[in-house]
């Protein structure tokens, strides 16, 4: 007994200091992340290391960010349909931060992935994916208070709209939210509203990209808002692409006197600089909206719209003289689309004109692949930290390398990815976390 005694003293003794030092480290030194918001003082930063985990969370309103170290692919946070996955109902500002997350399989009558009431947090580079609600907000529920949701997904989840609700991933009721640079694809609303049920509210949407959202309850799906329903709101929504699976509408319903769609790619919008061309994503189907060489929603943004951020949903640069629409700022890049874990297929693109070649760079910490190449005499300038495998990519009109995760590899694991075009190496490089 005295030995217990001792041993969960040092524990307690242990995460005092972490959260005195100003961070707290998940499962380190506090096994739990609502553990570790419990222990948490004002300006405390929760690092989460990439992992699976399975709980719900309650802010209550402290001034803290919680952060997954590796970002939202790598660092997963499940619900078990228990209710809301995540909570802000405390009167929570905007120094109340949740980053980096995934935040799946919440079910609840309302915001069965994120419910925020008379709170005004900021979720960031968070993915909020197949959560259910009976009611409004499948991905999120938001009532008053003006959060920020910035550089943010939202794929998959469902609202039934008991109730005359809706917005299978989010519900808007009288709040002045922010959201910006944040993607809304295949969410499904029984009633009002695909991907949005705006109401009695003020929102700022600002290059945002919803795509393949639907209400599948009315017969021709075309009274309901297959992107957003409104009702009396005065929102504004700029530099966006508003896209239904098929020819239905983008937008229904009554706006208020303020409500405002300029900017924006949507079929059946016409006037304030809307126009209408293809959606752009390099796969649009499979949720993958990184602008395409060419495509017609370059520069065709507003430098002035309200919210403008001033870098993409990957972090690259928003230009003031020429502003895409969607969530995408197209830039040639390598990125990594889809999550990885043990036996799954990862695929890794290039965006950009078509080059004569592009050579793959691939270093692993620690070491799970092996090279089916030998190295090449010409790597540029690439800074390459082995042990590291060089694959080519074949040349296609989207260059697409996809590999398999070995079956039994223990996450997490690093990899460093950069390429090669042509002779030239690309700026940027990608990092991918596999759970």
């Amino acid at each position: 007994m005295q030995s217990t005694r001792l041993a969960v003293s040092i524990i307690l003794a242990l995460a005092s200091l972490a959260s005195a030092q100003g961070t707290i480290r998940v499962p380190e030194q506090v096994p739990t992340i609502q553990g570790a918001i419990d222990q948490a003082e004002p300006g405390t930063v929760v690092s989460v290391k990439p992992g699976f985990y399975f709980e719900r969370i309650d802010f209550k309103g402290k001034k803290i960010v919680v952060r997954g170290r590796e970002g939202a692919y790598g660092t997963v946070l499940d619900g078990g349909r228990a209710g809301s996955v995540v909570t802000f109902v405390s009167g929570e500002t905007p120094d109340t931060v949740l980053e980096g997350f995934t935040i799946t399989n919440g079910f609840a009558v309302s915001g069965g992935g994120i419910y925020c009431q008379f709170s005004s947090p900021t979720i960031r580079d968070c993915h909020v994916e197949v959560n259910t609600a009976q009611g409004g907000g499948g991905g999120i529920y938001v009532r008053g208070g003006q959060p920020k949701i910035v550089r943010c997904r939202f794929d998959r989840n469902s609202a039934a709209g008991l109730g005359v609700t809706g917005g299978g991933a989010a519900y808007m009721l009288a709040t002045q939210a922010l959201i910006t640079n944040s993607i809304f694809w295949d969410n499904m609303s029984g009633l009002h509203g695909g991907a949005m049920f705006l109401q009695g509210d003020a929102c700022i949407i600002t290059n945002c990209t919803m795509y393949k959202n639907w209400c599948p309850n009315e017969p021709f799906q075309t009274n309901y808002g297959n992107c957003i329903y409104v009702n009396a709101s005065n929102s504004r929504v700029t530099n966006c692409i508003l896209a239904p699976p098929g020819s239905e509408s983008v937008i229904w319903g009554q706006g208020g006197p303020n409500f405002l769609v300029s900017y924006c790619n949507a079929r059946g919008v016409s006037g304030n600089n809307n126009y209408r061309a293809n959606v752009g994503g390099v796969d649009n189907d499979a949720g993958d909206f990184h602008q395409v060489f060419g495509s017609g929603n370059l520069g065709q943004g507003s430098a002035t719209a309200p919210g403008l951020p001033t870098t993409d949903i990957d972090g690259d640069p928003v230009l003031a003289n020429a502003v895409d629409v969607g969530a995408d700022q197209y830039q040639q890049r390598l990125y990594v689309h889809g999550l990885a874990t043990a036996g799954s297929t990862v695929h890794v693109r290039f965006a950009g004109p078509m080059p004569s070649s592009v050579t793959l760079a691939i270093s692993s910490n620690p070491a799970v692949l092996s090279p089916p190449l030998p190295l090449p005499g010409l790597i540029g300038a690439l800074e390459i930290i082995p042990p590291v495998v060089f694959l080519p990519m074949p040349r296609s009109v989207v260059n697409t390398l996809s590999f398999s995760i070995p079956i039994g590899v223990q996450g997490p694991i690093t990899l460093r990815l950069q390429a090669l075009i042509g002779t030239v190496a690309l700026s940027n490089s990608a990092t991918l976390v596999v759970l």
